[in-house]
């Protein structure tokens, strides 16, 4: 203080008055900082995801954990009802029955079509596997590279979208549905305002319209029957002649 305000004594500075202020200033310093390392921790937190698939992984596991444990009590329920039955008698049965009238060599063929069915459903399904992660990696590339870019043209936004392709087509999906919903009640709002002007407006100039065409056809008619009257009386004095 003394180096900025040269003229001021020591006694100057020491005054309450003066205490005072370099206590505000100071406060107000304290505030500027803790302002500026609140925008500091928010910035780099970014924004929160607005949808992610946590919402169809969580609901994947409430419904199959419900599917489940209606599952057991329904199997605990047939156990129960088949453990009633003779089964051993009806394997028995069907033995002597049906498995017993085949001929070796076509349980055979069987056994080996179904094992030759087993083997191929598990190549099919390794197949499918390859096939779905060759399409899903260069997709979710893509999608990563389109979040990124859309962080870097939106820095306030930076987390909003997490970056997966799932993620990204569930944020696209929720977008749609909103601006589908916000179109709607936007369309309906300007019906209902469009409505109720040409209730008011064009209705109004209808009727005055109509009123101005009443006095006229009245005028018409009356002419009409001005003009009709002399060639009636005139008609009728020449008939009266003619008599």
């Amino acid at each position: 203080h003394a180096a900025v305000h040269p003229g001021l004594s020591e006694a100057a500075l020491s005054s309450p008055r003066a205490s005072s202020l370099t206590g505000s200033k100071s406060s107000g310093m304290a505030a500027r900082a803790l302002l500026l390392v609140s925008l500091q921790a928010l910035a780099a937190e970014g924004a929160k995801p607005l949808v992610s698939m946590d919402i169809v992984y969580d609901t994947f596991d409430l419904m199959s954990g419900a599917f489940t444990d209606a599952w057991t009590k329904a199997k605990a329920g047939v156990d129960g009802m088949l453990a009633k039955l003779p089964t051993d008698d009806l394997k028995k049965h069907f033995h002597t029955t049906v498995t017993a009238n085949i001929p070796p060599e076509h349980m055979k063929q069987l056994d080996t079509a179904l094992a030759e069915a087993t083997a191929r459903s598990v190549q099919v399904k390794a197949l499918a596997g390859e096939l779905a992660e060759s399409v899903y990696e260069p997709a979710n590339k893509a999608a990563v590279a389109a979040i990124d870019q859309f962080e870097t043209l939106l820095p306030k936004y930076r987390g909003l979208i997490p970056k997966s392709l799932g993620n990204l087509v569930l944020f696209a999906v929720y977008m749609l549905i909103v601006l589908y919903l916000v179109f709607k009640v936007a369309s309906f709002v300007f019906r209902t305002a469009w409505s109720i002007f040409c209730c008011f407006c064009c209705c109004g100039c209808c009727r005055g319209s109509k009123k101005e065409a009443a006095p006229a056809k009245k005028g018409k008619s009356e002419k009409g029957k001005a003009t009709n009257a002399p060639a009636a009386k005139a008609e009728s004095k020449a008939a009266g002649k003619k008599k």
